[in-house]
């Protein structure tokens, strides 16, 4: 920038105009020198907030000189004007470390104002070596500096500095007091008690004291901030609850158990009020002591406030347990809640109704398990399990057999949970619809025979074998591939030739959960289908049975056209652990889809490296750079140095950022092990 240019924003410094001075003050960085630091200065003066915030911003990312430093120290002592010492304490604090040196002068030998602002800036820098400094000034002359001294000293975070702050509490005004106390509050260090509880009379000091007493278990502490849930200032009553919580969580079990009883004892509509009002507090550790505190009052009118305070997800685990607490004497407020609030409180309310298990709610849980909220209709499924009532059996049977033409899947769900606990009572209720006129009505029937079948059902299961419904089918073959009985394997034989791949495929999904030679050998029948499904699924299961007599099979699938057939393939292959032939490593590893060739290579660590390393020499080149990535991560596990030269003559084409970086890696890892060796 020519030097016409920097006059013009020099002199611009001084218009009349905040605008034109504004966009001035906008451009210094680009100026920027030593010898313009006093015009700087002069800038970060300004009667505008915004020029001098603009300025401040500028110096923040310009050359923290020691001119600079030693300018922006000297306007500490501007007694004139505030916004200047305002603008320059900023720029102090942002240059950080830089300065510590020039504010511990200042703290030392300034006025008693700018002793106070340099004890402010090294708090917000945070330096230790500011530490020894500010300490020497808690027993300044003046109340102001030495209360900036203690809170600066908890802002840097020395815990050593602790017993000093405890001795100023002891004995200082109020005011210094007060910092001592939110620096030990910082530093998170264990006051003794005697000494806190000897200041409880100085009200101000009670908020931090209560917190501080909070962290170490003290009986004594309990009746005092049972006393301040009911005081008239706010934010006593806000330290005592959270206190209260604290004392809660140190104290074993019949501690915890007297807290809650002395709680419930002791809370009157006032304190219930104020709890309620802590429920919308911004501080999180305030909603979170409400919450728990609200619970213990065993009060059911609290049980609508702690499901509105639910809108914050984090809270839900306390409010679950707060209104359990409470009791199923919250059940009737739970249920009036129910239609008028969002999915997240609607979770909470079903799992704790429940909870409860009152007949009352059934049908609202009922309603609640059709719910097109996928979550809500979940909870709903999982509470009428927990209820663990066989007159909730009937109660889903006879919505069944109100709605025929629907296919519920919250009742289906539900009454396959029930199933396991009432297997026969579910049975009983759901037969009569296996032979309905009604197509949904029998699919459902079925879903739900199969879901919750034993061995001792197999001959319910069979009856629906060649239902015509290819639906009722796949359910009858999962089922068989639960259960198992006399004729099992041959009639899922059968089903690897019905007319639905979608049965054919459930039937090889079962045969794999039949680990015999018998059914081995019926699914390698079925890698002949014509659907890929089917194939994926006998492959699939094949390589689950721990046969490597079914290599041979899977082997000419690795090369399938098809990516998901080839892929199942190969897994079956890595999992048999086979190495037989390493050509067929070589070939596999030339499959036009990037998964499959990814899977050979992720386990291919059991061949003979002399092959292996031909294969991930050539996959450094494919065109897939997760393919690349994949060889590449393989080389450097293996820590063949054949393999890694090649890394290196491949890294400066490598023209995928991340797979460059991974090459960049492992050879640095390979040349610290050389050195190691060495």
């Amino acid at each position: 920038m020519k030097e016409e240019e920097k006059q013009r924003i020099i002199s611009a410094l001084s218009s009349k105009v905040e605008e034109i001075r504004y966009r001035a003050a906008q451009r210094l960085p680009e100026i920027y020198e030593k010898s313009l630091i006093q015009h700087l200065i002069e800038a970060l003066a300004d009667e505008s907030w915004r020029i001098r915030k603009s300025v401040s911003t500028a110096l923040a990312t310009t050359e923290a000189s020691p001119e600079l430093i030693d300018a922006l120290i000297k306007a500490l002592g501007d007694q004139d004007n505030a916004g200047l010492r305002n603008s320059a304490s900023e720029v102090l604090a942002d240059i950080g470390s830089l300065a510590v040196a020039g504010l511990v002068t200042v703290l030392s030998d300034g006025d008693s104002d700018g002793r106070k602002l340099a004890a402010d800036i090294l708090g917000d820098i945070g330096d230790r070596e500011a530490v020894a400094p500010l300490l020497s000034r808690t027993s300044d002359t003046d109340e102001n500096v030495r209360a900036a001294a203690a809170e600066a000293l908890g802002m840097i975070g020395d815990p050593s500095v602790s017993d000093n702050l405890i001795k100023v509490l002891q004995n200082d005004s109020l005011l210094v007091q007060l910092s001592c106390l939110d620096a030990l509050e910082r530093l998170d260090v264990i006051v003794p008690g005697a000494v806190l509880m000897s200041l409880l009379d100085v009200g101000p000091l009670r908020p931090h004291l209560y917190l501080l007493l909070g962290k170490q278990r003290n009986e004594e502490i309990v009746p005092i901030l049972l006393e301040s849930l009911h005081a008239r200032s706010r934010v006593e009553r806000s330290a005592a609850a959270r206190a209260l919580v604290l004392q809660y969580g140190l104290s074993n079990k019949q501690a915890r158990i007297e807290i809650q009883i002395s709680v419930a004892r002791t809370a009157n509509a006032q304190m219930i009020d104020q709890l309620r009002a802590m429920l919308t507090r911004s501080a999180s550790e305030d909603r979170e002591a409400a919450v728990m505190i609200l619970g213990w009052t065993g009060n059911e009118e609290v049980v609508a406030d702690l499901i509105l305070a639910a809108q914050d997800e984090s809270l839900h685990e306390l409010i679950h347990e707060s209104i359990l607490l409470i009791g199923p004497k919250s059940g009737e407020q739970l249920q009036n809640l129910l239609t008028n609030i969002g999915r997240a409180e609607k979770v909470l309310v079903v799992d704790l109704l429940g909870h409860f298990g009152q007949p009352a709610s059934l049908p609202m849980i009922i309603e609640h398990c059709l719910s097109d909220d996928v979550d809500v209709a979940e909870a709903a499924q999982q509470t009428l399990a927990k209820i663990g009532n066989p007159s909730v059996i009937s109660t889903l049977v006879a919505f069944l057999k109100r709605n025929r033409e629907l296919s519920p899947r919250g009742v289906v769900s539900s009454l396959i949970v029930l199933g396991t606990k009432f297997h026969d009572e579910v049975l009983e209720a759901i037969r009569p619809f296996l032979e309905d006129e009604q197509p949904a009505l029998r699919m459902v029937a079925a879903e739900i025979l199969c879901g919750v079948a034993h061995k001792t059902d197999i001959d319910d299961i069979l009856k629906l074998f060649g239902d015509e419904d290819p639906q009722i089918r796949c359910a009858v073959v999962s089922a068989l591939g639960r259960v198992s009985g006399e004729g099992t394997v041959d009639r899922l034989r059968v089903s690897l030739t019905d007319e639905s791949s979608k049965v054919r495929t459930a039937a090889a999904k079962a045969l794999g959960m039949r680990d015999s030679p018998e059914a081995r050998k019926i699914l390698q029948i079925a890698l002949r289908d014509a659907d890929p499904w089917v194939v994926k699924e006998a492959l699939a299961a094949l390589g689950r049975s721990e046969d490597q007599g079914v290599v041979e099979a899977i082997l000419e699938f690795s090369k399938h056209s098809n990516g998901m057939v080839a892929l199942e393939a190969v897994r079956a292959i890595n999992h048999l652990e086979w190495r037989a032939d390493s050509s067929w490593l070589k070939e596999v590893s030339r499959h036009p889809d990037p998964e499959v060739v990814k899977e050979v290579l992720s386990d291919s660590q059991r061949w003979p490296i002399e092959d292996l390393r031909q294969v991930l020499v050539a996959a450094l080149s494919n065109e897939h750079w997760d393919v690349r990535m994949t060889a590449v991560k393989k080389i450097g596990e293996l820590r063949d140095s054949a393999a890694m030269r090649e890394v290196f003559e491949k890294l400066s084409d490598e023209s995928d950022e991340l797979v460059r970086e991974a090459m960049e890696q492992i050879l640095e890892i390979g040349e610290g092990k050389q050195d190691q060796d060495r």
